[in-house]
C-alpha cells in the first residue's frame, strides 16, 4: 500500500467520490483504474473501490466493487498504487472468484501469484501442461489455448453478484 490517502466525499449508490489534499504534494490523484481499499468501521472485509475518472485537481470518482453500505463521509481510502488484480495459473480452474479475485467457493485461498487484467485483453490464455502448474514465473509458452470463460449473475439479497467462472 502507499501513503497515498485520501478520504471520501460523497457515496451515492455504488459511486464513490475520494478527495485527496492539494497541499500534500504526495497526495496525487491515483491514475485511472488504480484501486483504493477503505476499511471499513465495523471491522468486516476491506471495500475495493477503482478510480474511473478524475473530477478537477483533488477529485476521484470511483466505482464500488462491493456494497457501499456502511461508508461515510470523511473514512479514509487509500491508494494501492496498482491496478485491481486477479489470482493467474492453473489454480483458478474450477473456482468461482468475485471481481476482485476473492474466493467465494468455500474452497480455501488460492494463493499469491495474481496479475493485473487489462482492460483490452480480448482473451484469456493459459497453459495447458497440467503436470508444469507450478512452473516458473517468467518461463514462456510458445502455445496459447482459449479458456472458456463466462460471466454468471446471481442475486443474493437484492443484490446483484456477477461471477467470472473459467472453466477448464
Amino acid at each position: 500500500m502507499s501513503d497515498n490517502v485520501g478520504y471520501i466525499s460523497q457515496i451515492i449508490g455504488p459511486v464513490v467520490d475520494v478527495r485527496f489534499a492539494s497541499a500534500n504534494e504526495e497526495a496525487a490523484l491515483p491514475r485511472i483504474h488504480d484501486a483504493l481499499v477503505v476499511d471499513r468501521e465495523n471491522g468486516g472485509k476491506p471495500l475495493v473501490i477503482e478510480v474511473q475518472q478524475h473530477i478537477g485537481e483533488e477529485t476521484a470518482r470511483c466505482v464500488a466493487m462491493d456494497s457501499t453500505d456502511g461508508l461515510r463521509r470523511g473514512m479514509k481510502a487509500v491508494a494501492t498504487g496498482a491496478p485491481i488484480s486477479m489470482p493467474v495459473g492453473g489454480q483458478i480452474r474450477g473456482r468461482v472468484m468475485n471481481v476482485v479475485g476473492d474466493t467465494i467457493d468455500g474452497l480455501g485461498d488460492l494463493g499469491d501469484k495474481r496479475s493485473v487484467l487489462a482492460a483490452d485483453d480480448a482473451v484469456f490464455a493459459y497453459n495447458d501442461d497440467s503436470q508444469d502448474r507450478d512452473a516458473d514465473e517468467n518461463s514462456q509458452y510458445d502455445e496459447q489455448q482459449v479458456a472458456l470463460a463466462g460471466i454468471l449473475g446471481l442475486l443474493l439479497h437484492d443484490h446483484l453478484v456477477l461471477l467470472l467462472v473459467v472453466i477448464d
